[in-house]
């Protein structure tokens, strides 16, 4: 459905309002505001690329923060599964140790 010229004016003053407030939300750093913002900016014109943008780049960092999260898990798994193995390895010299007082 087309609009009217005063009509698209009035849709991409929200559109620019919005983008202004989650560019904010972004600077202060909440994340939760910013994507909201950007959200309700596609949903007053979803042909707008600049929200997609924006979401992207705060979805790719957010992204960023997790796989540093999922790795440092890794890691502290891998070097507990390390200790348990040097410890199993270990036990049947300690039961033989134990049998034998």
């Amino acid at each position: 459905m087309l609009c009217s010229y005063k009509e698209a004016l009035r849709i991409c003053g929200i559109i620019q309002a919005l983008i202004k407030r989650a560019e904010e939300a972004e600077k202060t750093e909440n994340l939760d505001d910013t994507i909201k913002l950007y959200q309700d900016a596609i949903k007053a014109e979803a042909s707008y690329a600049v929200p997609y943008e924006r979401l992207m780049k705060n979805y790719q960092e957010e992204l960023k923060v997790i796989n540093e999260g999922i790795k440092c898990f890794q890691e502290l798994h891998e070097n507990k599964q390390k200790e348990l193995t040097a410890q199993t390895k270990r036990l049947p010299n300690l039961v033989m140790h134990l049998l034998k007082v």
